[in-house]
């Protein structure tokens, strides 16, 4: 659902910007947004795909420095991160989520804005550790998603 209106959002704001342009050729305004909408779910792909590929350049160096690092081993270990997390002042969203093929799951949500530019420090260090142990649960076996979505106003 929320992918859905994510999508939904971007073709409101593009139509409007493109379909409101003043550039004085409602002709051009309309082929631009033509355009546009044939190639609509691949560019908003690429899109979230560049982000992704940013978050990877900036932590991938830090994460693979703390590979002689202990590893989690239980559940207390993960929470235990993510409090350090809520108190580095780092805001993000934990929330249990439906997922269509494994049933109930966690769900993290994070601002990019936030990880890629850090108001200290602190925040990117244990951001560099819980994606560290994020690989750690992949190696363990559990199944890790990771999603760009555009931040869209509630009405």
């Amino acid at each position: 659902m929320k992918t859905l209106n994510s999508f939904i959002y971007i073709w409101q704001q593009q139509k409007k910007n493109l379909l409101n342009a003043t550039n004085g050729n409602s002709e051009d305004s309309d082929n631009e947004y033509e355009l546009w909408k044939s190639r609509f779910p691949m560019d908003i792909h690429n899109y979230w795909n560049n982000i992704l590929n940013k978050i990877d350049n900036y932590y991938d160096p830090l994460v693979n420095s703390l590979y002689n690092t202990p590893k989690i081993n239980t559940t207390d270990d993960f929470l235990t991160q993510i409090r350090e997390l809520i108190q580095t002042g780092l805001e993000f969203e934990v929330y249990q989520d439906f997922c269509a093929k494994r049933g109930s799951c966690l769900t993290l949500t994070f601002m990019t804005s936030d990880i890629l530019s850090p108001i200290n420090k602190e925040i990117e260090t244990l951001f560099a550790k819980f994606l560290f142990n994020l690989k750690t649960l992949e190696e363990y076996g559990m199944t890790i998603d990771r999603n760009i979505l555009t931040f869209f106003p509630a009405t």
